[in-house]
């Protein structure tokens, strides 16, 4: 009696698995930052962003956008406290939703 349930319990993980993998290869990529240098003055008196800034986020999700943002920053001003102020405060002056996600680098 137990032999039987050996073969289905192999065929049964076995499509688990097959499922799976198909499931997690059809996830999309995560998007390319773009060169966000022009942004820099976003986060200086009076925090206003350049009006070639907010366009470069234009292509990106909200959260893809709060990614290279937490990048963009991370890069210029190294890990501060701050981070994710700066952040939501980038996506408010462009419009877009904020974040709810914390910048995280290590």
């Amino acid at each position: 009696m137990g032999s039987k349930s050996v073969p289905s319990i192999a065929l049964f993980l076995s499509l688990n698995v097959l499922l799976f993998s198909m499931v997690s290869c059809n996830t999309p990529a995560p998007a390319k930052c773009p060169d966000m240098k022009i942004c820099k003055s976003a986060f200086a008196p009076p925090f206003k962003p350049d009006p070639n800034c907010c366009p470069l986020l234009g292509g990106l999700t909200d959260n893809d956008a709060a990614v290279c943002i937490c990048s963009f920053v991370n890069l210029t001003f190294g890990s501060t406290i701050y981070q994710d102020i700066l952040v939501n405060a980038l996506l408010r002056a462009c419009a877009r939703k904020e974040t709810t996600n914390h910048c995280k680098f290590e």
